[in-house]
């Protein structure tokens, strides 16, 4: 039976010229993760063998069906190596997944014939013989595992890119041609006369070539009448930090942790980078050190991710893991890549879940190419700006980017490098010996990677503003934390060269905002998902409708306040509101946004939404190839084979499906191809599934009910459908059968 289930498998894996084979080319070119469906398609774009309807022998028993439709998930991960370099974007012998305990761990290792190398903190890490592609194929053609691994892919804390370098190697900076955030010489300082009314740090005299001007831009000292951060948690996930720095002090209760992959360096920064990103967050003021932080009493998390500016998947998972444990308030994270992580997404989702704000850095690629963590809707995407009040001109942008903070870059006025924080870390050392402008205090670091923190440090105020922020264990307190970072922005437009991002963070202004903040009602939406600051998609002429509620989502206990709100909406040429029905104009640009608001007396409650294209078909295309060319072939369901004591994540249809589910918005009328956004997390949906099937698994739901994972503990069948949130109503069913034919 195996071997003739290994045939058919093979047989349904090779290109045939009369198949059903599902669409989807993703365009790198294209934003919004949009996918045409009119050119020539891959291998792994054919339907796996558990697809209703396929030649696949239905006796089978059930865990060699998981089995093949675990192949084809593992042979997708294996094809998408292909176009990377081992060593630059993945490391080639090394995967990683998610495992609850270290037998299970151990379990998987052997089914793929791998060294565990690591357990830590639910992270489970394998060490092949060979590249982790072929290894990959080879546990797919044995048919002998339901876990999908996932090759290690390769970040990087933010820098220039190598043509940016070269053109620096002139101008002082960046002489080496490194990829990581530039340094610039910041040698000699002044010493501030402690008698004066400012900080009697050095570079806070506005006299000093050094001076701190970023502090000015988002207006600190103002914050800092207010809170500086006490008793708010901050977790910098970075190269580690030096707590022996002579020119950066923290408090006393900062604590230095590490991934295990860097269990030997204990958390001591050997690069410069964390202790950068950690000194412009939390540095104490007022000990005549050089510089101080933006929110210079709060309690500084730093867990080493990196030991030379390279970052991998399994350490970045690893380390927000461990932040959730450590109960912080927010996580910090300078760094980035263009590959979006299943397991990185997931664990984000849940950090949000327990109350904390994310906050990534855009990155310096000067693209508006979505960039992970922060292009994921849990985290809050930062842009940089410089001295000038200039977009910097390596800053990313684009819809997906929240906010803009102080970064650094040089000015397009003056001519100047502006600087921020410095780097030292602890001693030079072998890795670093031909970039010793690392290793001194006299250096400084610009980039996306000093614009987060600063997001971070202001973040870490509104906390420390609002003791019922702290308190929260669910995602209003990151929801509240976000809307009130981005409704304070001094609103203005940062440009460089034709492209540009709105709203510089303006930190004396939301710890205000968040003293006196406090709502009794929230805004409801179809999911269920409630707020006093939502988030989503309107797809052009839909229709959306949003409840209020009290606190809780409670929509019967806030009936007689809702009689009384006035709903207004701040771009009528976009949307329009009346009672909480809101209609998009069938005319509105794409990309452009609308903020709804309900005013409750003195209380605001508010959702912003992004503009669509008008959502046509919600599900799969199927293409068939013969020798006339293409035929396309729309299908809104799907069924799957699925195994026992499996965890599902429902947020994610085209994760969920591995079948490239998309969201149709426009069709070839000549060649009857289709174009559409990836159905992924950037939407929200409805999603049910009937009573008698629930009573059948594990069902974890959001804070309004909404389902969002199923762990199945039965034989069944179990069918989930989804009602995409976009104003079109669309809907798409998933159907997986567990140990049935």
């Amino acid at each position: 039976m195996k071997k003739r289930m290994k045939k058919l498998l093979a047989l349904l894996l090779a290109v045939s010229m009369t198949v059903w084979m599902t669409g989807g080319v993703y365009a790198s070119e294209l934003s919004d993760n949009i996918v045409p469906l009119d050119t020539a398609l891959s291998e792994d774009a054919i339907e796996d063998p558990s697809e209703e309807g396929s030649d696949t022998d239905s006796s089978a028993e059930n865990g060699v069906t998981a089995a093949m439709t675990t192949a084809v998930k593992i042979r997708e991960k294996a094809e998408a190596l292909k176009s990377l370099t081992p060593g630059k974007d993945y490391l080639e012998h090394e995967g990683y997944f998610l495992a609850e305990t270290q037998e299970e761990a151990e379990k998987v290792a052997k089914e793929y014939k791998a060294a565990l190398k690591s357990y830590s903190h639910g992270v489970a890490v394998l060490e092949f013989e060979e590249n982790v592609g072929d290894a990959l194929i080879s546990a797919a053609d044995a048919l002998t595992t339901t876990t999908v691994v996932e090759p290690n892919h390769i970040d990087h804390i933010f820098g220039y890119t190598d043509d940016v370098a070269e053109t620096l190697q002139d101008e002082t900076f960046g002489q080496n041609g490194n990829d990581n955030d530039a340094v610039v010489n910041m040698a000699g300082v002044t010493a501030i006369d402690a008698a004066s009314d400012a900080p009697n740090d050095a570079w806070a005299n506005e006299t000093d070539e050094h001076y701190q001007w970023f502090h000015d831009m988002i207006n600190t000292l103002k914050a800092h009448e207010l809170t500086e951060g006490k008793g708010v948690k901050v977790a910098v996930l970075d190269t580690g930090i030096n707590l022996k720095s002579k020119y950066t002090e923290f408090a006393s209760s900062t604590e230095q942790d590490y991934v295990v992959r860097y269990e030997d360096y204990k958390g001591v920064d050997y690069h410069g980078h964390g202790t950068n990103c950690a000194g412009i967050i939390g540095a104490l003021k007022n000990n005549g050190y050089y510089g101080y932080g933006v929110a210079p009493e709060v309690d500084i998390y730093s867990v080493q991710i990196s030991y030379d500016g390279s970052i991998y998947g399994s350490d970045e998972v690893e380390a927000v893991k461990m932040a959730i444990e450590k109960g912080v308030q927010v996580i910090s994270m300078s760094f980035g890549g263009t590959y979006p992580d299943e397991a990185m997404e997931e664990v984000c989702h849940k950090a949000l879940e327990k109350g904390i704000t994310l906050v990534a850095a855009a990155g310096n690629e000067t693209t508006d190419l979505e960039s992970y963590p922060a292009a994921f809707d849990s985290v809050i995407a930062v842009a940089a700006a410089n001295k000038d009040g200039k977009l910097s001109y390596f800053s990313n942008y684009g819809n997906w980017v929240d906010i803009v903070a102080p970064g650094g870059g040089k000015g397009q006025k003056t001519g100047e490098y502006n600087l921020l924080y410095e780097p030292e870390c602890v001693e030079p050392s072998e890795h670093f010996e031909n970039n010793n402008h690392y290793l001194y205090g006299e250096n400084g670091m610009q980039g996306t990677s000093q614009a987060c923190p600063n997001v971070a440090a202001v973040a870490a105020l509104i906390y420390a503003s609002n003791s019922d922020l702290t308190k929260s264990n669910n995602s209003d307190a990151p929801e509240i934390v976000k809307n009130i970072l981005l409704s304070t922005t001094d609103g203005k437009e940062y440009s460089y060269e034709g492209h540009s991002v709105t709203g510089l963070v303006q930190a004396d202004a939301a710890a205000e905002m968040a003293k006196t903040y406090s709502y009794n009602y929230t805004m409801v939406d179809q999911s269920g998902d409630y707020s006093a600051y939502l988030k989503g998609k309107i797809c052009q002429g839909g229709k959306l409708k949003f409840d209020i509620a009290d606190k809780t989502g409670n929509i019967k206990a806030a009936k007689a306040a809702a009689k009384t709100a006035v709903w207004t909406s701040d771009n009528a040429t976009v949307a329009t509101v009346k009672k909480g029905k809101v209609k998009c104009n069938k005319a509105a640009p794409v990309g452009s946004t609308v903020l709804i608001t309900a005013t409750i007396g003195s209380e605001k409650i508010q959702c912003s939404l992004t503009v669509t294209h008008k959502t046509l078909m919600f599900g799969q295309c199927l293409v068939k190839i013969s020798h006339r060319g293409y035929k396309y072939k729309f299908q809104p369901k799907r069924i799957a084979y699925g195994s026992l004591g499996a965890r599902y994540n429902l947020r994610n249809p085209y994760y969920m499906s591995r079948k490239n589910v998309l969201l149709f918005f426009e069709m070839n009328k000549k060649t009857g191809a289709y174009t559409g956004y990836k159905a992924n997390t950037n939407f929200k949906y409805v999603i049910k599934m009937s009573k008698s099937q629930a009573k059948k698994c594990t069902v974890e739901t959001g804070k309004g009910g909404n389902i969002e994972y199923v762990t199945i503990k039965a034989p069944g069948k179990y069918t989930f459908k989804y009602k995409v949130i976009d104003g079109s109503n669309k809907t798409f069913s998933y159907t997986l059968k567990v140990g049935v034919k």
